[in-house]
Order: C-alpha cells, then sequence, then structure tokens
C-alpha cells in the first residue's frame, strides 16, 4: 500500500519504469518505508507490470507477495538468535529477543536461491530491512553480488542511516530520500487509525504517524511517556514522588529522557517546546532553574548510553540508573 504523502513521489520515481539493479530507500523511521519497499516488490513481481501504474493486487504474484508466498520474493530481516533447545512450555516462559543484526549466514542461505532464475515472472527480488543491521561480513557478501549481478536479480534496501552502509555498497545503489509527511498528513492517518492522544503523541514522536506504539497507547487517552514525564518532574520537587512507577526498557527510557532534556534546553533558550508540548507548563520550571551546561552534557551523556541500550544488563537496573542520573543533572 502507499500512503497519501507517498502517491506523488512514486509517480515521480517508479509508475512505469523499468526497474534499477539495486536501490536504497532511506529516510527517518516511522515514514512508511517498509510498506512502500513491500508495494514496490509487488510492483515489480507484479503479472500486469507493463500495463499497470501500480500493483494490480488481483494476480497470482500480487496475491503471493501479500501472503509472503511467492517464489520469486525474499524478504530478510534480522532473525532471533534463540536456538536453544527445550520444551515448549521452558520456551514459552522465556522471553526470547530478536537478534539486532543481519548475518553473513543469511546472505548464505537465500545466495544460491538469488542465482537461479526467476520460476514465474522476469525478476527475483529481496528486501533487506533495515539494510544497516547488516553486520561487516554480510555487507561484503553482498557486495560481490552487486559488483555483478545477473540481469534478472532485484535488491531494495530499506534503511533509517544509510550511512552505515560500506560506501562501496551506496555507490552501486540508486538511493531515494522518501518523502516525510506533513503535519497534517501525519494527523489525518492517525486520527483514522490510531486511539490515542494525537497531536501529543504526534509530537513526541516527532510527526512520524507510523512509529509502533505501546499497547497501552492503544487503550488509554495519554501514551506512556506522559505519564513518565509527569512522574518524573513531579519527581523533582518533591521527593515523595517516586519514579520506582516508571517502567521502560533502556531503550525506551533513553529516548524518552533524550526528547524531554531537549525540551528543557529548547525552552531554556527560544520559549518553545518541541516533542512534549502538553507538558510545557511542567517543564518551565526546570529550564528556568537548570543550568545550560549541565543539560548539554547531560544530553551528549545520554547520546553515549545508546551503546549500552541493547546490552544484556539488568534493565530495571539500567533504567533506575538514568533516572537518578536525569535528577541530578536536572534538578535545581
Amino acid at each position: 500500500m502507499l500512503f497519501n504523502w507517498q502517491t506523488s513521489f512514486w509517480q515521480e520515481n517508479f509508475s512505469a519504469k523499468a526497474p534499477a539493479p539495486a536501490i536504497i530507500l532511506k529516510g527517518p523511521s516511522g515514514i512508511g518505508k517498509k510498506q512502500f519497499a513491500q508495494t514496490l516488490a509487488q510492483y515489480w513481481l507484479c503479472e500486469n507490470f507493463s500495463t499497470q501504474h501500480l500493483p494490480c493486487d488481483i494476480c497470482n504474484s500480487c496475491r503471493w507477495v501479500n501472503a509472503d508466498e511467492h517464489p520469486d520474493f525474499f524478504p530478510l530481516s534480522p532473525i532471533s538468535d534463540d536456538t536453544e533447545e527445550g520444551t515448549e512450555s521452558s520456551k514459552a516462559k522465556k522471553k526470547i529477543t530478536p537478534s539486532q543484526w543481519i548475518k553473513i549466514a543469511q546472505i548464505r542461505e537465500q545466495q544460491s536461491s538469488w542465482l537461479i532464475t526467476p520460476q514465474v515472472g522476469r525478476y527475483r527480488v529481496c528486501i533487506i530491512e533495515p539494510a544497516e543491521a547488516l553486520q561487516l561480513a554480510a555487507q561484503s557478501a553482498l557486495l560481490k553480488i552487486l559488483e555483478e549481478p545477473p540481469a534478472w536479480l532485484r535488491f531494495i534496501l530499506v534503511s533509517n542511516t544509510n550511512k552505515r552502509l560500506m560506501p562501496t555498497i551506496r555507490s552501486r545503489c540508486r538511493i531515494y530520500a522518501l518523502p516525510i509527511p506533513s503535519w497534517d498528513q501525519a494527523m489525518q492517518f492517525i486520527t483514522e487509525t490510531k486511539q490515542v492522544n494525537t497531536p501529543a503523541w504526534l509530537s513526541y514522536h516527532g510527526g512520524m504517524p507510523l512509529i509502533q506504539q505501546t499497547e497501552s497507547t492503544q487503550v488509554s487517552s495519554e501514551f506512556t511517556e506522559i505519564e513518565w514525564c509527569r512522574t518524573f518532574l513531579g519527581s523533582l520537587s518533591d521527593e515523595r514522588i517516586s519514579t520506582h512507577s516508571i517502567h521502560a526498557e533502556p531503550k525506551q527510557m533513553i529516548a524518552f529522557l533524550q526528547k524531554l532534556t531537549f525540551d528543557v534546553a529548547q525552552l531554556k533558550h527560544t520559549g518553545q517546546v518541541h516533542y512534549l508540548p502538553t507538558m510545557q507548563s511542567l517543564l518551565a520550571p526546570v529550564a528556568q532553574s537548570a543550568n545550560a551546561n549541565s543539560v548539554w552534557h547531560f544530553w551528549r551523556w545520554l547520546g553515549q548510553q545508546q551503546r549500552l541500550q541493547n546490552h544484556p544488563l539488568n534493565a530495571k537496573i539500567v533504567v533506575r540508573d538514568l533516572l537518578q542520573e536525569a535528577r541530578q543533572r536536572l534538578k535545581a
């Protein structure tokens, strides 16, 4: 499917045009890159490609792509590292964390299929998402194929930060920066699809309407991060308010504190709030009393903590330490 902010971009760059051997679709998270890539792969594999400007959705190829059963379609993403043996009940109790990487073994597993001529149409299409998850060895293996690709093989690399890819890979791909929705387009989309406090939710996520929601945001008028903000800011002025009620993964908490700290700094210097506009009245006294250098150094420190956000440390201890550090840096 295409979203309304992608339609004109599609018509200008892909409609009724022969596909390049390899392309990169880049842009920030939450603008619909994965859905665009899926539509593009479906279009290239569509049996009516030469007569249509979009996938027809009625031919066998279109149906197979939608069902992830097309013999010439190869989606490639990080998979779980959990390969331990055990009973089904023990595996169900164990929390399985997906891998953060696409490994060379996954490239090698699909490589033999890529080199075989298409079974149905004229192309074989591989979507790699997110492309920056490719480990260095996997990138090197992919590069060898990109250097001399078969005439029927097409790659779609979906990336939030394509600079993490090897320069030699980027040089062999046609790069497209996907359009970012306007505020009105994003508001219209989430109003129709999400049961949340719409403007506040969209502001917190930087205007990106397809950011994944937590379960609580689907049933509550206020999403989780607003509740965190109210609790944390309350604890700065009243030590009787505890932050132990805040439950989050380190990655979520680092992102939350980065946005809160950015808003404190921006409010201090410009009088405006970007991510948490509904919390401006609570942020104002913090911005007024906080030391500008302390706020800036804390924001940089949070960037360094991102290196540990996926580390198998005790999440509760990490979050507790992050909140303690935030209180020390932002408290008057």
